[in-house]
């Protein structure tokens, strides 16, 4: 049991995400032509692939290898960072929930960035706010911004007591 939890469902975790990203993004590419925008909410939201060679917002297109080389460098951090923190507690096992989700997330976009030269396969916009400013994002993307928005929200609001009593130790 104790194999299971450590390293098992982890890795069930993160493939699990990555499955979920790589599962979407197969059926945006047999089912969508590049660019064809099926609308779901007018006004609101709309599929749309797109292939995106840079990272958010389109920025620095063409940086492929960049970003494989940053990827690689950002997980062995996070698989560190995960290590490291206490899994005797709440905050700590949120914590390492939100890891694991974002190692699936940055997996997913390594994964397209490696095999498909086309970059990153992008398939959902908002286009709220009057289309001002549509966001394209896939799976993916979703699974790296909302855990680090919820790392961020427990680190600043956490009390700073509690982050006293909060020991990081190396897990063996």
């Amino acid at each position: 049991m104790k194999t299971f939890k450590k390293y098992i469902l982890p890795a069930l975790i993160v493939l699990g995400v990555l499955g979920i990203d790589q599962l979407t993004k197969f059926i945006a590419l047999t089912n969508l032509n590049y660019r064809e925008e099926v609308v779901v909410l007018e006004g609101i939201f709309s599929f749309f692939r797109l292939n995106n060679t840079g990272m958010a917002f389109g920025l620095m297109q063409g940086g492929r290898w960049l970003f494989i080389i940053m990827t690689l460098i950002i997980l062995g951090f996070l698989v560190y960072f995960y290590t490291t923190l206490p899994n005797h507690n709440k905050v700590g096992r949120v914590y390492r929930f939100t890891i694991l989700i974002l190692i699936g997330g940055a997996l997913g976009n390594f994964v397209d960035r490696l095999f498909r030269p086309t970059g990153v396969v992008d398939m959902f916009m908002i286009t709220a706010f009057d289309g001002i400013f549509p966001w394209v994002f896939n799976v993916a993307d979703v699974f790296v911004v909302l855990p680090v928005i919820l790392m961020a929200i427990l680190t600043f609001f956490l009390k700073e007591e509690d982050m006293k009593k909060w020991k990081f130790r190396k897990n063996v």
